[in-house]
Order: structure tokens, then C-alpha cells, then sequence
């Protein structure tokens, strides 16, 4: 039968036989341009956001590139938060609140939880300003350190504020959760809001207001 197969196929010009296999089943599916494509899983292929993407996302709103003590400013955000008031801070504030035994944790080189996303996300920067720091004086004055200033200026600021608790104020009930680490574009603590001016420049009076004089 090979035989006269080979023949028959010589007769009409064929070349070369393949052995016959049993059918493979493939599922098409129609794409709206008509044209078949491979069926594919249908769920999403988009991991969620990880408790490290999420402080590091947190890190660049505005109100979390401007350190809380003493107004330095990083246009991508810190690298270190203060665990215990939830607060992105500069390297000298880090120092000092290390030096009072306030933990402090590294953005890319410690592990997060959501735990802590969610404590960042209601607390953070300006929270910290508008109660810890409500009643202190501006950047650079009143003991209140400014970026440059001796190590000392900003250890004693930091037992000031947030071990005697010299410039607390009451939190109010707007002062849970930050607009801004909620998406929105509220107004830093104490700088007030301008109503009906745009982002850009409510952001432009802000770092005014906290930066150094």
C-alpha cells in the first residue's frame, strides 16, 4: 500500500510523505478585527501592588517630599521613615530620632506590610505638621532646625517636639487623613487652603511656607 501510494503521489507531482497523526484540537476565539487568535486565560495578568511599591509611591506626594521638622525638601522622596509618627524624613532627622530610640526603617532596604501602608497613608508628613508640629515655630527660628544646621540643633528639636510634646496640638477630625496621601490636594498643615487656585501653584505657596528663611 506504502508502494502504491508513493506512486500516486509521484504521478501528481508530491514530493515527500508525512505520516499521518491523530488531530490536534486547538480553541480559537474571534478578536474584534475577525481575525482568530490562541484562547488565553482570562484573568487579569496584573499583579496587585506590593507593600514596597506602595511606600515608595506614598514617598513622592507632595506633602511627603518636604521633611516635617525641618522643611527639607527631595524632589523623589525620602529614603527613610519614622516608624513611630509615620513620617518621611531627611537623613538629619533620621539621625536625631534614631539618637532618642525612635525607629526608623529604610525604603528599599526593610520589608513592609500593609499594616504599615495603611498607618502611612492616614498618618504621614502632614499629619505630623498639623498635629506634632501644629504649634511650632517656622523653619529656622525658635530652635526649629533648618537643612545644614549642627546635628544638635535637630536632636534637640526632635525631643522638643515629639518627646515633650512642646509644640502638639489637638488632632481635629479633618486631621486623620491626609487628602494628599488619599489622592487628593489638600492643604498642609498650617499653610491653609487656596480655594480655587490650581495644584501647581497651591503647591508653589506650600513650599514657601515651609521653606527655610
Amino acid at each position: 500500500k506504502i508502494k502504491q501510494n508513493r506512486s500516486r503521489c509521484r504521478s501528481f507531482g508530491a514530493t515527500k510523505i508525512e505520516k499521518q497523526s491523530e488531530p490536534k484540537i486547538q480553541i480559537l476565539c474571534i478578536n474584534p478585527t475577525n481575525n482568530p487568535i490562541q484562547q488565553t486565560n482570562n484573568k487579569s495578568t496584573t499583579m496587585p501592588t506590593s507593600p514596597e511599591q506602595a511606600i515608595k509611591k506614598l514617598s513622592r506626594l507632595p506633602p511627603n517630599t518636604i521633611c516635617p521638622n525641618c522643611g527639607t525638601t527631595s524632589k523623589y522622596g525620602f529614603s527613610t521613615v519614622c516608624i513611630k509618627y509615620y513620617t518621611f524624613v531627611c537623613n538629619a532627622c533620621k539621625s536625631s530620632h534614631q539618637a532618642v530610640s525612635h525607629r526608623c526603617k529604610s525604603l528599599t532596604m526593610s520589608s513592609w506590610d500593609q499594616g504599615e501602608v495603611l498607618k502611612l497613608k492616614t498618618h504621614g508628613n502632614d499629619y505630623a505638621r498639623k498635629v506634632w508640629l501644629g504649634n511650632a515655630p517656622p523653619v529656622g527660628r525658635g530652635g526649629r532646625p533648618r537643612e545644614g544646621e549642627d546635628i544638635n540643633v535637630f536632636k534637640r528639636f526632635v525631643v522638643r517636639a515629639y518627646e515633650e510634646r512642646a509644640f502638639y496640638k489637638e488632632p481635629s477630625a479633618s486631621a486623620g487623613a491626609s487628602d494628599y496621601n488619599n489622592g487628593g490636594g489638600g492643604a498642609m498643615a498650617n499653610g491653609g487652603n487656596v480655594n480655587g487656585a490650581p495644584q501647581s501653584q497651591q503647591q508653589q505657596q506650600q513650599q514657601q511656607h515651609y521653606a527655610p528663611t
